[in-house]
């Protein structure tokens, strides 16, 4: 079996390979670990090379915004059939942690009684936010971030300068998914090396400047103030910064959901955690002083 696409994920390419040629593989798994670092691409892969038809036998619900209970249904009725020309039928549902109530309700059903021949593969970046009696139906295959010679070959094909690709390296963090994603649009590319400024200021940034970045941002669509806050707590996480700032970060996240005011989530974030002590009012020195 080979895996043309994905690149790095060695030890995962083996398990599948050992599975495969034992006629052990399970109706269901969970590939987990960090958000772009390939995991739908490593699903389509193994599909392919276990002989499966990415036109009529493979089924992949890609949505940054998860599985939607209109999918979990399409997927129901496409499992429900038998393959058209391959072994298996394979569904591939990636950000499954973010995936509607309705949705997992619709999926837990598959699961209970999944359908003959077919095999379902949840990704994810956080396990535990899953339904326990999803999780606890599905076989965990962890994933990791790949080093920077997978990142070279990856960006290899790109042709970029020297300086660029150092950048784009230390901006995907080892995610291969991140970085062909930022080397393959000017725009994406533009917009990470704008985030990774206003994460500086974020991070290190005096009053004022903080408070204009925040005010940038918060004229932004929400689904861009989404992307820089998902950018931030990448690069949160590489430098392993301060536990406070990651809370603020995730809080943002939460609640860009529900709609609320983004020039005062931007604001609240971008306020430092602690305030610098205010100078002394005109004529309190003296007055400490002749006391």
């Amino acid at each position: 079996m080979n895996f043309h696409k994905t690149i790095g994920h060695e030890k995962q390419k083996e398990i599948f390979r050992h599975l495969a040629e034992n006629q052990n593989l399970a109706h269901a798994y969970a590939l987990v670990g960090p958000e772009n670092i390939g995991k739908t691409t490593f699903a389509i892969d193994l599909a392919e090379g276990l002989g499966v038809n990415p036109t009529l036998d493979l089924f992949v619900f890609d949505s940054e915004l998860g599985l939607s209970i209109e999918q979990a249904r399409i997927l129901q009725r496409r499992l429900s059939r038998t393959a058209a020309v391959s072994p298996f039928k394979v569904a591939i549902v990636s950000n499954a942690e973010r995936m509607s109530g309705e949705a997992a309700s619709a999926l837990l059903k598959i699961l209970e009684e999944p359908p003959r021949d077919s095999i379902i593969f949840l990704t994810t970046a956080n396990f535990y936010s899953l339904l326990p009696t999803i999780a606890s139906r599905l076989q965990r295959v962890n994933f990791s971030v790949s080093n920077r010679a997978e990142l070279e070959e990856a960006l290899k094909a790109f042709g970029l300068e020297t300086r660029k690709f150092s950048e784009i390296a230390d901006f995907a963090g080892g995610r291969v998914g991140l970085a062909k994603t930022i080397a393959s649009s000017e725009e994406v590319y533009n917009f990470a090396v704008a985030s990774a400024g206003y994460y500086q200021i974020l991070k290190d940034g005096n009053l004022t400047d903080r408070l204009q970045t925040a005010e940038k941002l918060a004229v932004l669509e929400p689904q861009d103030i989404e992307k820089f806050v998902r950018f931030a707590m990448q690069q949160w996480v590489g430098d392993a910064a301060s536990a406070a700032l990651g809370r603020k970060l995730l809080r943002v996240l939460s609640d860009l959901r529900f709609n609320l005011n983004t020039k005062l989530l931007m604001a609240n974030l971008f306020l430092p955690l602690t305030l610098p002590s205010p100078s002394p009012r005109f004529g309190e020195a003296g007055a400490r002083g002749e006391a």
